[in-house]
């Protein structure tokens, strides 16, 4: 496995700290890990500007798991129609990811499309239940779309798989 694809592995299970750690490690990083990196520093709150993110995203994206990376790095800047179009590519591909609908769920609810949120975060749970975070996103739009029940019913995932997911324990209060 070559070292971006560890540090991808690393970046889709939430493994921030250890990503960080092992880039820092390194002496030099391709274009494709140091996006990881900076992706990595920006979900974990230690990159305030996105300077760092718009530099790596003038690197042209050539494969399909690079094109997602990308695409979240454009969600994170607020370039929304560019990360649609680059996950439009990346879910046409015949083998997308739960990854990658979950990230086309967020462009989607950034879109204010509630109704294919919707859909690509129930797609994406499909493909890999446990992830909290995409059960309780999944429950606030059924929430905003009036659908109480199924909204109720995936809090109560997000609080399976994560006692302590602040969004799934508010929800699930009102």
């Amino acid at each position: 496995m070559s070292i971006t694809e560890q540090f991808r592995m690393l970046h889709r299970e939430s493994r921030y700290p250890e990503l960080i750690e092992s880039a820092q490690a390194m002496e030099s990083l391709s274009p494709e890990a140091q996006l990881l990196m900076v992706l990595a520093e920006t979900m974990l709150g230690q990159r305030a500007d996105k300077q760092a993110l718009l530099l790596a995203m003038e690197t042209e994206a050539d494969n399909l798991d690079w094109k997602s990376d990308l695409a979240l790095a454009h969600i994170l800047c607020g370039n929304i129609p560019e990360a649609q179009e680059l996950l439009e590519v990346v879910l046409a591909s015949g083998a997308p990811g739960a990854v990658d609908y979950s990230r086309m769920a967020a462009v989607m609810t950034a879109s204010d499309n509630l109704e294919l949120a919707r859909h690509y975060y129930q797609e994406a749970v499909h493909r890999e239940p446990g992830r909290d975070i995409w059960y309780a996103n999944l429950a606030s739009i059924q929430t905003r779309l009036m659908e109480y029940d199924e909204a109720l019913q995936n809090y109560e995932l997000a609080l399976e798989a994560n006692p302590e997911n602040p969004q799934a324990k508010q929800g699930r209060a009102t």
